[in-house]
Protein backbone atom coordinates (compact mmCIF):
# COMPACT_ATOMS: atom_id res chain seq x y z
CA UNK A 1 0.00 0.00 0.00
CA UNK A 2 1.15 3.25 -0.59
CA UNK A 3 2.44 5.84 1.80
CA UNK A 4 1.89 9.02 -0.68
CA UNK A 5 -0.40 11.42 0.61
CA UNK A 6 -3.02 11.83 -1.64
CA UNK A 7 -5.48 14.75 -2.07
CA UNK A 8 -8.84 14.44 -3.85
CA UNK A 9 -10.74 17.18 -5.18
CA UNK A 10 -14.37 16.40 -5.48
CA UNK A 11 -16.60 18.46 -8.35
CA UNK A 12 -19.91 17.83 -8.96
CA UNK A 13 -22.67 18.96 -11.24
CA UNK A 14 -20.91 20.70 -13.41
CA UNK A 15 -23.39 20.99 -15.88
CA UNK A 16 -21.47 22.00 -18.99
CA UNK A 17 -24.70 23.48 -21.17
CA UNK A 18 -26.29 25.17 -19.08
CA UNK A 19 -25.86 28.47 -19.63
CA UNK A 20 -29.10 30.18 -20.82
CA UNK A 21 -28.36 34.05 -20.10
CA UNK A 22 -25.08 36.53 -20.73
CA UNK A 23 -25.12 36.76 -16.97
CA UNK A 24 -24.77 33.12 -16.24
CA UNK A 25 -22.25 32.89 -19.10
CA UNK A 26 -20.14 35.52 -17.54
CA UNK A 27 -20.26 34.14 -13.61
CA UNK A 28 -19.57 30.55 -15.39
CA UNK A 29 -16.59 31.42 -16.96
CA UNK A 30 -15.62 33.61 -14.00
CA UNK A 31 -15.98 30.81 -11.50
CA UNK A 32 -14.42 28.07 -13.64
CA UNK A 33 -11.13 30.04 -14.84
CA UNK A 34 -10.82 31.26 -11.11
CA UNK A 35 -10.83 27.32 -9.86
CA UNK A 36 -7.86 26.65 -12.57
CA UNK A 37 -6.13 30.08 -10.93
CA UNK A 38 -6.46 29.14 -7.41
CA UNK A 39 -5.13 25.44 -7.77
CA UNK A 40 -1.66 26.76 -9.12
CA UNK A 41 -1.43 28.94 -6.14
CA UNK A 42 -1.92 26.08 -3.77
CA UNK A 43 0.83 24.46 -1.25
CA UNK A 44 2.56 21.86 -2.76
CA UNK A 45 0.48 19.78 0.40
CA UNK A 46 -3.01 20.89 -0.75
CA UNK A 47 -2.37 20.11 -4.29
CA UNK A 48 -5.14 17.48 -5.52
CA UNK A 49 -3.29 14.53 -6.54
CA UNK A 50 -6.76 12.89 -7.91
CA UNK A 51 -9.89 14.69 -9.15
CA UNK A 52 -13.19 12.86 -8.82
CA UNK A 53 -16.65 13.99 -10.71
CA UNK A 54 -19.85 12.97 -9.68
CA UNK A 55 -23.50 14.15 -10.55
CA UNK A 56 -24.19 15.72 -14.09
CA UNK A 57 -21.23 16.60 -16.31
CA UNK A 58 -23.27 18.07 -18.90
CA UNK A 59 -26.94 19.93 -18.94
CA UNK A 60 -28.91 18.03 -21.28
CA UNK A 61 -26.69 15.29 -22.82
CA UNK A 62 -26.08 17.16 -25.84
CA UNK A 63 -22.44 16.46 -27.77
CA UNK A 64 -21.49 19.99 -27.27
CA UNK A 65 -21.60 19.55 -23.42
CA UNK A 66 -19.20 17.25 -23.37
CA UNK A 67 -16.87 18.64 -25.52
CA UNK A 68 -17.02 21.92 -23.30
CA UNK A 69 -16.22 19.24 -20.64
CA UNK A 70 -13.46 17.76 -22.22
CA UNK A 71 -11.41 20.94 -22.97
CA UNK A 72 -12.38 22.79 -19.21
CA UNK A 73 -10.95 19.26 -17.73
CA UNK A 74 -8.12 19.27 -20.05
CA UNK A 75 -7.17 22.40 -18.97
CA UNK A 76 -7.96 21.59 -14.89
CA UNK A 77 -5.32 18.50 -15.43
CA UNK A 78 -2.87 20.67 -17.08
CA UNK A 79 -2.62 23.14 -14.07
CA UNK A 80 -2.39 20.78 -11.50
CA UNK A 81 -0.25 18.77 -13.95
CA UNK A 82 -1.93 15.53 -13.59
CA UNK A 83 -2.76 12.95 -16.21
CA UNK A 84 -6.05 11.94 -17.63
CA UNK A 85 -5.53 8.45 -15.33
CA UNK A 86 -5.67 10.69 -11.74
CA UNK A 87 -10.06 11.41 -12.82
CA UNK A 88 -12.20 9.47 -10.92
Amino acid sequence: MSTERQVILHLTDLHFGCDTSINQTIGRDLALKGLLTVVKQLEPEWTPTIITISGDLGWKGQRSDYVSAGVWLTRLLAALELSSDRVA
